[in-house]
């Protein structure tokens, strides 16, 4: 019996071509295609297919909703998740969601047709040059909000975080969990639910959104003063997208890209494209953040008007019990009412930054020989094209194991 298959991608052309592609081999029968990710939850729904190629980046709802969605009421159905990104985190957010395989664009017709049958067979299959994902995206000690966290804490004004293809709901809730006032933007949301967010962002009654890219596509918010990237787009041009909004219309504003050791050459391409230089900063540390909070809270302080009128009978009662103070404990009690949450959160904070390592020159190979006088030695390693390993593999593989970055 043919496999039933449902293609779900936003672009047509193809839709089209893996179609042609699958009507070709009796062992497939593409029972639906379609282009967002609402119309493919309903299509598995009403049709139960085997097997779902699902693209990532689709409107109105992502892949990775989708995925979810689609798994917790028809948990045996395979989704191939399928996707132009070799980035780890957009791997490990579609295996995470219960994706049983991850397809490059990029890849032949053999590779696919391969990955649909290996999905079908219960096991899971991830494009040549591409491997499990074992660690976080962001390889700094402390939760996955600590530098969203000191970083919101540092700028107390309007801050936009964008997390590209990462769960933004998990994000936020961690967030607000820790009493940020923060909020999501993503294709699991009902537009009546988006409007809410949204509006009360333009109204400044939301501190922080964090937004896929998909869904930041639609906004339109004046004056926004950061941008932050919590990780780099594969395609520069939606970085540019992304931190074009901080500047729109002749404002000025700043776009913070938060990176791990290996993305550090990607830097260097994004500065060639937009013509304009990254300045390297550091993570505040605990000690920085309370010295910026405090200094926020003397100037609240300071400005706070005062109604004379409204207060002025309950004074008496308030200075006798104050009288026993010097105006210095004063100051030193009301400031560590205001203060202390902050020197308890950060009492013990470690530093986060990791320190970005110089390229040394290597030293030139020797052509013969099974080592050298420096003491190398040349090992030999029995893979190859039958286990999908090559050097990109083997590159990656040891960058990852020995943390030598650009290897």
């Amino acid at each position: 019996m043919a496999l039933r298959i449902i293609l779900a991608d936003d672009h047509k052309i193809v839709r089209e071509s893996f179609r042609a592609l699958l009507d070709a081999d009796p062992a497939f029968e593409v029972i639906a295609d379609v282009g967002d990710g609402d119309a493919a939850v309903k299509a598995a729904l009403s049709l139960k297919p085997d097997v779902i190629i699902m693209d990532m980046t689709m409107p109105n709802l992502d892949g990775t909703a989708a995925t979810r969605r689609i798994l917790a009421q028809l948990p045996a159905t395979r989704i191939l998740a399928l996707s132009m990104h070799s980035n780890p985190q957009f791997i490990a957010t579609m295996l995470n969601a219960g994706a049983a395989g991850y397809v490059l664009k990029s890849c032949q017709a053999k590779d696919l047709i391969a990955a649909i049958r290996m999905v079908a067979a219960g096991k899971t299959y991830l494009s040549p040059g591409i491997k499990r994902p074992t660690t976080s995206i962001i390889p700094l000690p402390g939760s996955l909000t600590t530098p969203l966290s000191r970083l919101s804490d540092r700028e107390r004004e309007v801050l936009k975080l964008i997390g590209d293809g990462y769960e933004t709901q998990e994000i936020a809730d961690s967030l607000m969990k820790d009493g940020y006032n923060a909020d999501s933007l993503h294709g699991d949301l009902s537009q009546t639910q988006r409007d809410s967010v949204m509006n009360r962002f333009r109204t400044r009654n939301l501190q922080m959104l964090v937004a896929t890219d998909v869904a930041a596509r639609g906004i339109d918010v004046t004056d926004l003063t950061h941008i932050i990237n919590y990780n780099l787009p594969d395609d520069i041009e939606h970085y540019t997208h992304r931190s074009g909004r901080t500047g729109r219309a002749g404002k000025s504003g700043i776009s913070i890209v938060i990176i791990n050791l290996k993305e550090h050459f990607r830097i260097k391409q994004i500065e060639k494209q937009i013509g304009k230089k990254f300045e390297q900063v550091k993570i505040p540390t605990g000690k920085e953040v309370c010295n910026r909070q405090l200094l926020h809270l003397v100037e609240k302080l300071k400005n706070t008007e005062i109604k004379h009128k409204e207060i002025e009978e309950f004074l008496p009662a308030v200075y006798e019990k104050l009288k026993p103070l010097s105006k210095e404990d004063i100051i030193a009690r009301f400031i560590s009412t205001e203060f202390n949450r902050f020197l308890s959160y950060y009492s013990r904070a470690a530093d986060i930054n990791v320190e970005m390592r110089k390229e040394v020159s290597r030293p030139e190979r020797k052509s013969s020989g099974s080592g050298s006088s420096s003491g190398s030695v040349r090992l030999f390693i029995n893979l190859g094209q039958m286990e999908k390993f090559n050097d990109r593999s083997l590159r990656t593989y040891l960058s990852d194991a020995a943390n030598i970055p650009n290897l």
